[in-house]
């Protein structure tokens, strides 16, 4: 009986454990689903050679990636590439580096 006495509050804080867990779970789906979509416009906007247009949204999905840079590095380059790709493509360079 001492024993259910003395581990009895592991239970609640395993519950309330496993409850934030979910919710963090469930806040990154919603980032990476955001990152997609933002991703699809970016390439969208480019082969538009819709440059600055792409550039802000571009700007919005590298603030996103770098909050989920430690979980998802590869997206974060991928986005960062992008940036890149429709900085270089008009010859603003410099406008890319002041955006960020």
């Amino acid at each position: 009986m001492r024993i259910l006495k003395t581990s009895s509050w592991y239970l609640p804080l395993a519950i309330l454990s496993l409850g934030s867990t979910a919710r963090l779970d469930i806040a990154l789906a919603q980032g990476r689903q955001e990152l997609d979509t933002l991703k699809a416009e970016i390439s969208r906007l480019y082969q538009e050679g819709r440059f600055n247009e792409g550039l802000e949204v571009t700007k919005r999905a590298v603030l996103l990636a770098q909050q989920n840079a430690a979980r998802d590095p590869v997206t974060l380059a991928h986005v960062l590439n992008s940036l890149g790709l429709i900085v270089f493509e008009p010859g603003r360079i410099c406008d890319g580096r002041a955006g960020l």
